[in-house]
Formats: structure tokens, C-alpha cells, sequence
């Protein structure tokens, strides 16, 4: 028989089981949400336009496979010049890459479509790794439905960037794929910049990006670019990735440059290196 006052233990217990849950999830919903904040830095704002570099473009709207409205550039290259895509990093937005496109088109010919990620200047919704791999894929189908990809398709994908660039080539295969500054996880470059940051082993799937993994299923002709200096995402995780794939690869060290600015540091070595990459392209 149930005393009074064991029932009153029992409620008491139960009260703080639940209050421990309640937490809990706060506590976990609260770590997720840190990771995220540490993971993007999106800007809504398009500060120019590719005019701005004397570039002639098409705006592109489109929407990824679960209908989030995407925004992207078209920059028409020369005849018979292969099409990028460029995967920019996780802040800013695509305004913020118009002289790296043109320091492309104008060196190397190169057609070049950027676009935005769902959060990040006009694409619409909110970021996160899901939703970001399906931005991808949804940028590759289109410049392969539109036709733009008959002289070769390559992703090129800078820091985070790279890592989207990378599954978008698990995906759906580029005739090349090129990362620039990439990190091997979420995880590790928390542990990297945050080493008293440790959340629980439960939280390794939130924004994982976990391309160092991955990076051995790659197929298709590799190109790493990265800093020495690179004080975002350490040299050595480009070399771990590098090393991890099994494709025909090329590995080019960009001595004097920290993150993603080889195009200016290093710019000769930086140019080079993308002209040798896409001999391979030539008819």
C-alpha cells in the first residue's frame, strides 16, 4: 500500500526528473545553437555587383530541393572555357567575392556562377549543413540544366565552402573539383581555436562538415589550394585532406598566404596553379 508520504517522494522524484529533462533539452538546444553561431556569419546586404569589376552578368533566381529561394550571378566565360561554380566561405555573401570572379574571368577565361546560400544575401531561409548541401546540388543542376557545363563543370569551394563543394561532388560529379583553405571538420576546428569548448560527443552531428571523412570518396580531379599561413583553418588540414583522396590530385602551397587571400599574396603561384588544373579541360 502507497503511504502519504511515499507518494510524496514519488511526485517529488518525478517533478525532478522532469526538471532535469526540461534542462537538458535547454542545455542541448543552447550548445546547438552556439555551434551554429560560431559556424555562420551570414550578410543579407549585396554591397555591389559584378558591374562593379567590369563584368556583364545574368541575376539568377532558383530554389533548392525543398523550395528555399536561392539567388545567385551567371558570368559568362570565353568560348570553349570550362564553368566554375564558386562555394564562398560562411560570412558575407557573394558581393563579397566579385574581384576573386574577376581576377578569374579576366586570367583565365573561366564562366563563373556564384551563388548564395539559404540565410546569406538575397536566398531566403536559414543556414545550416542539410539545407546548405541541398543549395549545392541545386546550383550544380541548374548550370547543368541551362547548358552552361558543356566545355567542363568545376566547384570550387573555399573554406566552408569546400566542405559543401566536396559533398556536392559525392553528389552530383564535377569534371573537377578544387578546394581552397579547406578544414577537415566543424569539430576539429573547434578543438583548434575553442580547445576548453568541448560539448559532448552527441553534438559531432550538428554542422559537422566533417570533409576529411568523406574526402576519400571523392572521384573526381582534385585541385587543394592553401595558406601557410592560414590562421583560420590550420595548412595542415588541407594536407590531411589532400592526402585522404585517391584521385589524380595537385597540391599547391601558398607561401606567404593566410585565409583565402592567395589570389593576392600569392597571386603568380595562386594564377598558375588554376591554369595547369585546367589544361586538363582543354579541347
Amino acid at each position: 500500500m502507497v503511504t502519504a508520504k511515499s507518494l510524496i517522494i514519488i511526485i517529488v522524484a518525478l517533478v525532478a526528473v522532469l526538471v532535469a529533462a526540461i534542462h537538458f533539452k535547454l542545455f542541448d538546444k543552447g550548445v546547438a545553437a552556439l555551434i551554429k553561431g560560431l559556424v555562420y556569419y551570414p550578410d543579407k546586404t549585396l554591397v555591389a555587383d559584378p558591374s562593379a569589376a567590369g563584368l556583364a552578368y545574368q541575376s539568377i533566381d532558383f530554389q533548392a530541393g525543398d523550395a528555399t529561394p536561392l539567388h545567385g550571378w551567371w558570368i559568362e566565360g570565353e568560348m570553349d572555357a570550362p564553368a566554375i561554380i564558386l562555394f564562398h566561405g560562411n560570412a558575407g555573401n557573394i558581393s563579397h567575392r566579385i574581384y576573386l570572379a574577376a581576377e578569374l574571368r579576366k586570367k583565365l577565361g573561366v564562366a563563373i556562377f556564384l551563388f548564395d546560400y539559404r540565410g546569406f544575401g538575397r536566398s531566403e531561409g536559414e543556414p545550416f549543413e542539410a539545407g546548405l548541401y541541398a543549395d549545392g546540388m541545386a546550383a550544380a543542376r541548374l548550370v547543368k540544366d541551362k547548358g552552361w557545363a558543356e566545355n567542363g563543370l568545376i566547384y570550387f569551394g573555399r573554406s566552408l565552402g569546400a566542405a559543401v563543394a566536396l559533398q556536392t561532388a559525392l553528389d552530383l560529379a564535377p569534371d573537377g573539383l578544387v578546394l581552397e583553405a579547406p578544414f577537415t571538420s566543424v569539430r576539429e576546428m573547434g578543438g583548434h581555436h575553442y580547445p576548453l569548448f568541448k560539448p559532448p560527443a552527441r553534438f559531432n552531428k550538428i554542422e559537422a562538415y566533417d570533409s576529411l571523412e568523406k574526402a576519400a570518396e571523392i572521384t573526381s580531379p582534385l585541385m587543394v589550394m592553401h595558406g601557410r599561413l592560414d590562421r583560420i583553418a590550420p595548412f595542415e588540414m588541407g594536407r590531411k585532406i589532400f592526402e585522404r583522396s585517391t584521385v589524380a590530385k595537385t597540391f599547391i602551397e601558398l607561401p606567404n598566404s593566410d585565409h583565402e587571400d592567395g589570389f593576392i599574396t600569392d597571386h603568380d603561384i595562386y594564377i598558375k596553379g588554376w591554369r595547369e588544373f585546367l589544361e586538363r579541360f582543354k579541347n
